[in-house]
């Protein structure tokens, strides 16, 4: 969600980097919930309210632009959109 985050406040400076590092954490998302079926979507559904909080923060410090207009990330956003380059 962070870098989801930083996409919206930053779109001046999206990157290929970037890009790989939302790939690279749906890769990891998917491979933890294949070795523990526990996390299931029921179960990040029931972090999302913390895990964006934490994004928020994370990306607000990291840029130092605020993010008061980020409202929420949806599921596909999170998980479905393929990011690229404009």
């Amino acid at each position: 969600m962070h870098h989801i985050v930083k996409w919206k406040i930053q779109p001046e400076k999206q990157s290929r980097s970037w890009i790989l590092t939302i790939k690279d954490a749906r890769r990891e998302i998917k491979s933890w919930k294949k070795y523990s079926p526990s996390l299931n979507d029921d179960f990040v559904k029931s972090i999302w309210a913390d895990a964006f909080s934490e994004a928020l923060d994370n990306a607000e410090t990291e840029t130092g632009i605020p993010t008061k207009d980020v409202l929420e990330l949806t599921w596909e956003e999170v998980f479905e959109i393929e990011y690229v380059l404009n």
